[in-house]
């Protein structure tokens, strides 16, 4: 053959090859981007066949028998049994074409909570004002939804006792293996003395929630009722004072020793190495952040006021733990309720965690968390290092980077990351991926 008739025959079979990439679908985007068998999937593009049976759709290498819909720039189609995370593919007589991002094979959920108040009548008078709280809650869900999640949120006097723990039971009773839930909690941390025996200190530590403290050994027993393979994400933006002060049961039973610490816990509450000068440089450039903060109760009777000349920062600026003397009225007030719930609770050395849950906290257990008005400062940092989604390493990388940054402002909080859960070589694999995903 001539070189001549040789580079027409090349052309024509480039010519053929275009012509058949140019008539072949193409697949734009499709929802949601996660799912389970039997999940109905949107898929969007051009190029498709109206015929349902002149389509071809494959998740991954397995092929979908339930095309419900068909036109030439959607189809709705079922995923099939067996399917494994991977791309879309629909295929016509006029070629194939792919997803540009992987189908992921499960499902995820989201819970965010947060008080910016808990209930007097339970809490001997008590109402623990922050402001902060609730807008956690505001941009968790933001991050959730983003990220193709089904997110719910209790706030304030919505996050009672019974609305958490139930959640929390409807979500163990309908997740399967390789789902994922994002627990998020902003509000103040707890303690009341231990029923149960396994707190070497003598206290169980609590979420203060509206209508009462929920145990760290109920959230325990909530984490127990998951099926193996689920893998939960936690993020607990609070603390407790007796941790931080060090105290144990016998100093609760003893007016003189609880006085002296509640007295102590009054210094720690302000934050003393709270580097403020940065928050009050971040906050006269944002006004959105600054609007927040106006919600405080010590705020919202100015009509105008200029962050300068704010004095009363002390009040803004505190840490999410109750006071010891009110742990102990509230303890006390309520001491029945405490005694029956505690003894019930299951023990966390007899009750196995078959799911792989990975908790990142605002700090180590005798450090404070602050409240910054407008957020946490262990979730404001989380929000940048997040950076809407541009963050590509994995949990440990994100938990060393929000460390990093909360010591950058405040010495003395040092986010924490731990994990519990009975098959260590899932939890390492869930350590691996990139905070949010499904896999």
């Amino acid at each position: 053959m001539s070189k001549k008739k040789a580079f027409a025959s090349i052309v024509f079979v480039l010519f053929a090859v275009l012509i058949l990439t140019s008539c072949a679908p193409k697949i734009t985007k499709f929802t949601p981007a996660s799912g389970r068998e039997g999940t109905e999937v949107t898929v969007d593009g051009e190029r498709f066949s109206p015929d349902p049976d002149k389509n071809t759709v494959k998740f991954g290498d397995v092929k979908a028998t339930d095309i419900l819909e068909s036109e030439k720039n959607r189809i709705v189609v079922r995923v099939p049994a067996g399917a494994e995370t991977g791309k879309i593919s629909v295929q016509t007589k006029a070629g194939t074409g792919y997803s540009s991002e992987e189908f992921v094979i499960g499902e995820g959920y989201a819970l965010a909570i947060g008080l910016n108040a808990v209930d007097p009548a339970h809490y001997a008078g008590w109402s623990g004002p922050l402001t902060g709280c609730e807008p956690d809650v505001e941009d968790m869900m933001n991050i959730a939804v983003q990220q193709g999640l089904e997110a719910e949120s209790l706030v304030t006097a919505q996050a009672t006792r019974g609305a958490v723990l139930g959640k929390l039971e409807n979500l163990a009773q309908k997740m399967q293996k390789g789902d994922l839930l994002v627990v998020s909690y902003s509000g103040h941390g707890g303690q009341i003395p231990d029923q149960n025996g396994d707190e070497a200190d003598g206290f169980d530590e609590t979420w203060c929630l509206y209508d009462g403290e929920l145990l760290d050994d109920e959230l325990h027993g909530a984490w127990a009722k998951f099926e193996a393979g689920v893998r939960i994400l936690v993020f607990s933006d609070s603390c407790h004072s007796g941790t931080v002060l060090k105290m144990k049961k016998v100093d609760w039973d003893e007016p003189p020793q609880l006085e002296k610490f509640t007295a102590d816990w009054g210094n720690v509450r302000l934050l003393p190495k709270l580097e403020r000068t940065k928050i009050r440089t971040l906050l006269e450039g944002n006004e959105k952040l600054w609007m927040r903060v106006k919600k405080s109760p010590v705020l919202r009777t100015r009509d105008t006021v200029e962050y300068a000349a704010v004095e009363e920062e002390r009040e803004i600026f505190v840490s999410r733990s109750a006071s010891p003397d009110i742990l102990k009225k509230t303890f006390d007030q309520n001491e029945q309720f405490y005694v029956d719930i505690g003894s019930a609770a299951p023990r966390e050395d007899t009750a196995p965690v078959n799911a792989s849950v990975v908790l990142i906290s605002g700090c180590e257990d005798f450090e404070t968390s602050a409240d910054l008005g407008f957020n946490g400062l262990f979730t404001f940092k989380l929000i940048q290092v997040w950076q809407n989604g541009g963050f590509s390493g994995d949990h440990r990388d994100f938990h060393a980077a929000i460390k990093a940054q909360v010591q950058g402002v405040c010495s003395d909080q040092s986010p924490k990351l731990f994990w519990v859960g009975a098959d260590e070589d899932d939890i390492d694999a869930f350590l691996q991926l990139k905070p949010y995903k499904i896999e």
